[in-house]
This record gives structure tokens, C-alpha cells and sequence, in this order.
């Protein structure tokens, strides 16, 4: 049994290395971008979610989110000392949920890709399906500490975008969210909003706009030269 646990982890710890090795050849490639473009801009086009956000959108998604997940945690647990309780909504690749299980935060990380999820586990992240369509959050009362999503918002339709706020002030008594304002662009982006839009729908949920702490954080993350900048541009905090 042992020995067969053992080969089981040794395979896909090689097919790991494997896909990653071969990521890397076409990542450095001239045929990348057009590639993952052409895929994209087909997804968007025929309304396929798959294709839109297909294997190598995730893939560059999480080099960005690796690179990105140290500073932006180790702001976190500056400014913010007493939150132990994590929750990623719209958790991607769950990169941004391991760097926090690595400075010792409980993280849980919703996803509604399979293929995230996946990424995810692999990791060592609580993954868990996450479809704002079905899901019934009315009877979570803040079970965390602190939820943060960064960048989900612009890729739903508006009404999902309320209900993705919803859940979102249920789950922590402190939010820290990003979304894309108009003209940012982006692959699969429906939902380019102004900030303060997102403001009126937490200030619904009974949840208030902290321009200073998000200033703070928007500070932070330029001083830990957060790669993705649009993290420091889009930031703002809500406090229950």
C-alpha cells in the first residue's frame, strides 16, 4: 500500500514537471500570445467558457499570481495582524490561497473552474466549486476573517456581479476586492465598473468603503513591488 501511495505521488510529481516544462517552451515562444488570443477572442465570441479561459489563459494567470501572492500576503499580515480566517472568492489557480497558508493563515478558496480547483489542490489549497448561480449563502454568518477577490467581478454579467458582492459581504466582517473600472480590458471582461459602483453595492449589504485602509493597501502593494499592478490601482476595502 505504501509503495503504491509512493508511486502514485512520484507520477504526479513527474507529470507536474512535465506540463510545466512544456508550459514554459510555448510560454517563451512567438506563438504564444497569438495562440492564447485566438483561443480567447473564439470563447468570447461563441460564448464558450472553456475556451475563453482555456489551459493557457490559467496558465499565465497563475505565473502572474505566483509572482504577485508573496507581497501582496505579506501586506496582508501587516495590516491586518489579527485576521487568521482567509476565504478567496474567485481563487483562479489558488496561488494567491497557498502563499497565505504559507504564512500560517487558514484559507479556504472558491473557484467555478474545474481546472483552477485543480491547480489549487495541487497546491495544498482547500478548493471548493463555487457557482454563484446555485448557491445558497443566505445562512453563512461571517465564518472568516478577512475575503478577498481580485479581479472576478468584470467577468460576470451584472447580476451575478450583485450576487458576487453578496456573498462576498457574508462571508468576512473585512472585504478587500478588485475589479477592472472601464477601458482596463481584458480577456473575457463583461462588467467594467467605476468605483464607486462597487461601493453602492457593498454599501447595500450593509458593508462600508475604508478609502484610507484602502490607500493603505494600495501603498503596500507598491511597496512590496507587487508585480500585477492593477492590484494597487483597483483596490478598496469594506468594513462590516
Amino acid at each position: 500500500m505504501r509503495f503504491t501511495q509512493t508511486a502514485a505521488i512520484s507520477v504526479g510529481s513527474l507529470g507536474r514537471r512535465f506540463i510545466r516544462a512544456s508550459y514554459l517552451r510555448i510560454r517563451h515562444s512567438r506563438y504564444f500570445w497569438p495562440i492564447l488570443d485566438r483561443l480567447s477572442k473564439a470563447g468570447e465570441r461563441w460564448d464558450i467558457n472553456w475556451l475563453t479561459y482555456n489551459p493557457l489563459v490559467f496558465a499565465y494567470y497563475h505565473e502572474e499570481a505566483v509572482a504577485s501572492a508573496p507581497g501582496v500576503m505579506r501586506t496582508f499580515a501587516r495590516l491586518f495582524p489579527s485576521a487568521q480566517r482567509y476565504v478567496d472568492i474567485g481563487a483562479g489557480s489558488g496561488a494567491f490561497a497557498a502563499e497565505a497558508q504559507r504564512l500560517g493563515r487558514r484559507t479556504v478558496a472558491y473557484e467555478h473552474s474545474r481546472l483552477g480547483r485543480l491547480l489549487a489542490r495541487s497546491q495544498g489549497v482547500d478548493a471548493r466549486p463555487f457557482d454563484l448561480g446555485t448557491r445558497d449563502a443566505r445562512k453563512i454568518d461571517r465564518p472568516f476573517d478577512l475575503a478577498y477577490c481580485f479581479e472576478v467581478a468584470e467577468h460576470l454579467e451584472t447580476a451575478l456581479g450583485d450576487e458576487l458582492v453578496r456573498f462576498c459581504a457574508i462571508q468576512a466582517p473585512l472585504v478587500v476586492f478588485t475589479a477592472a473600472p472601464p477601458g482596463q480590458g481584458g480577456t473575457g471582461h463583461k462588467n467594467e465598473q467605476p468605483r464607486n459602483y462597487w461601493i453602492e453595492r457593498f454599501g447595500a449589504n450593509s458593508m462600508r468603503y475604508d478609502e484610507g485602509m484602502s490607500c493603505q493597501l494600495a501603498d503596500g502593494f507598491r511597496n512590496e513591488s507587487v508585480q500585477s499592478q492593477w492590484l494597487a490601482k483597483n483596490v478598496m476595502v469594506f468594513l462590516a
